[in-house]
């Protein structure tokens, strides 16, 4: 299993397939979507609080989960890859050599650039506001 360089245009190889074999039917056929899209298939840990995970699932479910005070609660939602060759409307400028993630959770639609992504760590960073989500992969 190999990382993917999110400025490289470079197909890699995970788990024995192709990069182009999508997770999802509904991905484009784009080598570089598909392999992230295949990395990013997992439970990633919050790496600034422990409390915090967030499952991508390969049916292109999300589940956000947080133990709090009063117990574990989650929220789950959807998720799809896109790079700026994709009609997403956004209010924010695409780069070329980016990879980002649309989360719709709670009917609000929530956008990531992913500015690293290996098979243990993982970077988002929230394209309202600019902060940054560090992960480290769970299982």
């Amino acid at each position: 299993m190999l990382g993917y360089d999110q400025g490289s245009e470079r197909a890699v190889m995970l788990d024995g397939k192709n990069a182009s074999e999508g997770a999802r039917d509904n991905v484009a056929t784009n080598p570089k979507l598909d392999a992230t899209e295949q990395m990013l298939v997992g439970v990633w840990g919050n790496d600034d609080d422990i409390n915090f995970s967030r499952e991508f699932k390969a049916d292109g479910t999300v589940v956000d989960s947080y133990i709090g005070d009063n117990g574990p609660t989650s929220t789950t939602g959807t998720w799809t890859v896109f790079d700026a060759t994709s009609t997403e409307p956004v209010t924010f400028q695409l780069n070329n050599f980016d990879s980002y993630v649309k989360m719709m959770m709670d009917g609000d639609a929530l956008y990531f650039r992913v500015s690293k992504i290996s098979t243990d760590q993982l970077e988002l960073i929230y394209m309202e506001r600019g902060g940054a989500l560090r992960f480290s992969k769970v299982q």
